[in-house]
């Protein structure tokens, strides 16, 4: 499945290691919920998480920017969910 994602993505991904929030629901006025991300491109990101997510779910991320304080919102899709242990691993598609 891993080698079907690689090919399918048009960058490179890095690693990237930070935690991050997430909002999800209708209005996005849900609860906010942390994740770990684990690797990024211009395209996506990878992450961890207990919440719960839905393959083609759209969520609001927050990024920290690096030497600041300021969270940048983003926009993404899931593309791909696997539960693993209590946690979801999962690829997004920023949405510009």
């Amino acid at each position: 499945m891993m080698n079907e994602i690689n090919k399918k993505r048009k960058s490179e991904r890095e690693k990237f290691t930070e935690k991050i929030l997430l909002e999800k629901g209708t209005d996005f006025s849900d609860l906010k919920y942390e994740a770990l991300c684990t690797d990024i491109s211009e395209y996506g990101i990878g992450l961890t998480t207990q919440c719960e997510l839905k393959k083609t779910q759209i969520i609001k991320l927050f990024i920290s920017l690096e030497k600041s304080k300021t969270k940048l919102p983003v926009f993404a899709e899931v593309v791909w969910t696997k539960e693993i242990d209590d946690r979801i691993k999962a690829g997004l598609r920023f949405l510009i």
